[in-house]
């Protein structure tokens, strides 16, 4: 799916075309005036007897309905000017025999007319199947389903524990790749397409857009971020293959371009714990590593590693900085080590047996390595022995999530160390993984967080109360306040 949509010129000199796109527009206005109108003058403790969740519903429903009036207007728009074609045709049709019979044409061979009949029959066939393409190809049964998987939440929240709920929504049409937190979670960094936006989050409720810095070139899409935990800077990989840094000044935050850049679009960038040392991979094929300065704020390019044959997708590194591993398209699952002069260097191929490629790899603990596969619904778990890691556990998730997941890697594998849960993307769900201390295995929760497709992005404050996730079908941002009972 290609989410960089860009706008078709021609359509601007065309009147119909304008007055649609105007009608539409209204019908937007209409609703979403509603809601506001709703939300502004309802005092919940003053003037209904209903709880929080029962108000969060009726602006749901209210704000699904809207959607779906938008998306029935557009169809029926459609529908008609298809309708009005095949009307023409049939009037043609009508004038032409008229036509035929007043010149006293008769004496034509039926042959002729038989063909002039047929071409007619199948330009209104034409038309219906136009038709018929249209509604299947329409956006309101993926509507339908999510109203449907969204009402099913909210039925089943009374008989279950309860693992999340949404507590914002706010829209952001441009598209996001990646989202991360400062330490305090006070802050939140996110692209949008060719600019980074800087978010003061407070609680996950209060949500204000306070900068907004513009890339420098027209692909500079930030496909990857990360946030120090240590000071207030960040780093972000782009579409454009550079790396920069961003870093506070005065409230005012400056970007800064690295000297050297990736060949490609570069897939993650992490920072190893004691934040002096970033590394990166990219669809070039290399890792990259850098030098960081918290006191000089740069960053300078090190070295580079080079074992996979294909993209690196995915980047994670332990708690104790003595090793990271890396995964891609190639299948493999690399482990590196410092050697003997403290420069990061091979040190195992991880032997495993599924022909898929890796989509997603992270540290659980110092000794357990976490791997998704794409194209199939599994994740598996290896662990240290002996020096090497071997094959722990595999978890297989339903059918209905076999999907490849191309460039949806960039969702992260999230893993929260206080409360043992780690947060993993599959397919068009939210999953969550808990450790059984009792069966010594990982076993999925039956609370998940249905999206409305794959390519969703998203990351959760470094202490785990929020997740939010970028809806591309919505363009909007849904935050999650999580619970872990």
């Amino acid at each position: 799916m290609n989410y960089i949509n860009y706008q078709n010129l021609d359509q601007k000199h065309n009147p119909s075309l304008q007055r649609e796109k105007q009608r539409e527009k209204d019908n937007f206005n209409q609703g979403r005036n509603a809601i506001n109108l709703l939300q502004n003058n309802i005092d919940i403790n003053q003037q209904i007897n209903q709880d929080q969740e029962t108000y969060d519903a009726i602006v749901y429903t209210m704000e699904w309905s809207e959607r779906l009036n938008i998306e029935l207007q557009k169809l029926k728009t459609i529908l008609m000017r298809k309708l009005d074609e095949a009307l023409h045709y049939g009037g043609e049709w009508l004038k032409e025999m008229e036509r035929k019979i007043s010149n006293f044409e008769i004496h034509k061979k039926k042959e002729l007319i038989q063909q002039n009949n047929a071409s007619y029959i199948q330009k209104i066939i034409h038309a219906f199947d136009s038709m018929k393409k249209e509604i299947k190809d329409n956006t309101i049964d993926l509507l339908l389903n999510d109203f449907n998987i969204n009402l099913k939440q909210i039925q089943t929240k009374e008989t279950s524990k309860e693992q999340y709920k949404i507590i914002n929504q706010f829209d952001q049409r441009e598209i996001c790749y990646s989202i991360a937190f400062n330490r305090q979670s006070t802050i939140m960094v996110s692209g949008a397409q060719d600019e980074i936006k800087i978010w003061k989050f407070q609680d996950g409720k209060k949500i204000e857009c306070i900068q907004k810095i513009k890339g420098d070139s027209e692909i500079d899409y930030a496909t990857c971020l990360v946030f120090s935990q240590k000071a207030d800077f960040f780093i972000s990989g782009s579409f454009d293959s550079s790396i920069k840094l961003y870093y506070n000044q005065n409230n005012k935050w400056i970007s800064q371009a690295c000297k050297t850049s990736h060949s490609g679009l570069v897939t993650c960038v992490i920072l190893n714990n004691q934040e002096d040392q970033l590394i990166s991979c990219s669809q070039d094929l290399f890792i990259f590593i850098w030098k960081v300065s918290l006191t000089q704020k740069s960053i300078q390019f090190d070295y580079q590693l080079k074992r996979h044959e294909k993209i690196i997708l995915s980047l994670s590194i332990n708690q104790s900085d003595t090793e990271f591993v890396s995964t891609g398209q190639d299948q493999k699952i690399v482990v590196w080590k410092k050697d003997a002069n403290k420069k990061w260097s091979f040190n195992q191929l991880i032997d495993h047996s599924y022909s898929d490629v890796g989509c997603r790899v992270s540290y659980i603990t110092d000794t357990v390595i976490v791997w998704q596969q794409s194209n199939q619904p599994y994740v598996h778990f290896f662990q240290l022995l002996n020096g090497m890691y071997v094959f722990k556990q595999s978890i297989q998730f339903p059918e209905s999530e076999t999907c490849a997941e191309n460039f949806q890697f960039l969702f992260p594998t999230i893993y929260n160390r206080e409360n043992k849960v780690i947060i993993q993307k599959i397919n068009k769900k939210i999953y969550f993984i808990r450790f059984d201390d009792d069966t010594q295995q990982y076993q999925v929760d039956s609370s998940t967080i249905s999206c409305s497709s794959s390519a969703v992005f998203g990351n959760s404050t470094q202490d785990g109360k929020y997740l939010v996730i970028w809806d591309p079908f919505f363009t909007q941002f849904s935050v999650y306040e999580l619970f872990y009972n």
